[in-house]
């Protein structure tokens, strides 16, 4: 897939023709043709229909798939897995990979002990105290069937002071003392607690997030852990998410999250 530029300075050479012949020909300048092709200039989709017009051509829209690391097997056997299978697994997984990376640094001369990752405790601690939130994040992802790792839990807590409140206590309880009413003035609060990172999600920062939390929590999936219920965010909500963060982390979640069954299916014997 070639970019604006490329496409412009491509179908100028093929063509035969120099920058200030096509600038001349598009009414612009030649340096303006110069910056555009160095990458120097956004081109919207009006000027580069323009500028191709000019040499006898049209520009035509495509799509691809997301690249994303995945495989393709495993994203075919995590979604024939129910949410709570997917979820334990995922979570399993996390503490191991935790357990391993923990061991490898433990064994470094003055590396300070880091805590094993356990997401299952703190979910549980959570769900314990009576906390009302979203699963978001990493955790997410794997609940939908991605079956990547992750280093942190990522939450969503209902902002109501009571719930606040009992979050407080469930923090407290698992080693991170700190006042969650803060997390009105932040978008995000990365705490260190005993079983690894947990981070505080507000609702009404999150960029491109849902309009409440009520409407988060209405269209999460109930997934039933140890006798308790945690809500994860629904995949149509964490693609939003994923989509307005933008990292190369949250693009390849979405690659892997949106692949349709017929395309893993095709990919598989590909991928062994």
């Amino acid at each position: 897939m070639m970019t604006p530029a490329e496409l412009i300075r491509s179908t100028r050479e093929r063509k035969g023709l120099s920058q200030r012949r096509l600038a001349f020909r598009a009414g612009t300048s030649q340096s303006a043709i110069a910056r555009i092709e160095r990458g120097d200039e956004e081109v919207t989709w009006p000027r580069l229909r323009s500028i191709v017009l000019a040499m006898g051509e049209e520009p035509v829209l495509t799509t691809r798939p997301v690249p994303s690391r995945y495989d393709a097997w495993d994203l075919l056997e995590q979604r024939r897995m129910s949410p709570t299978s997917r979820l334990e697994s995922g979570l399993a997984w996390d503490n191991l990979g935790s357990e391993l990376a923990v061991g490898v640094a433990s064994k470094k001369v003055g590396a300070p002990p880091e805590p094993v990752f356990d997401p299952r405790r703190m979910l549980l601690a959570l769900a314990e105290h009576g906390v009302d939130f979203v699963v978001v994040g990493g955790v997410a992802v794997q609940t939908h069937g991605h079956g990547r790792t992750t280093h942190d839990l990522d939450i969503v807590p209902r902002p109501d002071l009571l719930n606040l409140s009992r979050l407080g206590e469930a923090l407290a309880s698992l080693g991170a003392r700190t006042d969650p009413q803060l997390l009105k003035q932040a978008a995000l609060m990365p705490l260190p607690t005993m079983y690894g990172r947990l981070d505080l999600v507000n609702v009404d920062l999150i960029k491109g997030g849902p309009r409440s939390y009520d409407e988060l929590r209405e269209r999460a999936v109930d997934t039933p852990i140890d006798g308790r219920t945690v809500a994860v965010a629904g995949l149509d909500d964490l693609i939003r998410m994923k989509r307005a963060a933008g990292r190369d982390l949250d693009v390849q979640d979405i690659g892997a999250l949106t692949r349709s069954d017929e395309d893993l299916e095709r990919e598989a014997p590909e991928s062994t």
